[in-house]
């Protein structure tokens, strides 16, 4: 088996270090996340597909208070299976949407992480 090469290596534990703005759970799942691996949405429709996605007028409200409900655990869960469960036990609906707050999110973070870096 190879070792991993060090140069690397070093680089992810400098690249982790510039984001202690988060705490540590948050910090593999935005990592993982700018590289496109989405490790909280076991089926997940991509950044594209989930750029298109609308919600319908019938029902916002009562469909955004449950989304806002689900997305309020994304911070109070300790742990990825954690969030992976809860995530996978909402309706297909929810989890698009959900998909849609957590690009969000990340979003967000790239932007703070790249005022840390000046």
């Amino acid at each position: 088996m190879r070792k991993p090469d060090k140069t690397y290596e070093n680089a992810l534990v400098k690249d982790y270090q510039n984001t202690k703005f988060l705490n540590p759970l948050w910090q593999v799942i935005y990592h993982e996340g700018i590289r496109g691996n989405h490790i909280l949405f076991k089926n997940n429709p991509g950044r594209t597909a989930a750029s298109r996605l609308t919600l319908s007028q019938s029902g916002k409200g009562a469909f955004l208070n449950k989304v806002e409900e689900a997305a309020s655990k994304f911070w109070t869960c300790s742990t990825i299976l954690e969030l992976q469960n809860h995530i996978s036990s909402q309706d297909s609906r929810t989890q698009r949407e959900l998909f849609r707050v957590y690009l969000t999110i990340l979003d967000s973070f790239t932007a703070e992480h790249r005022k840390s870096l000046n």
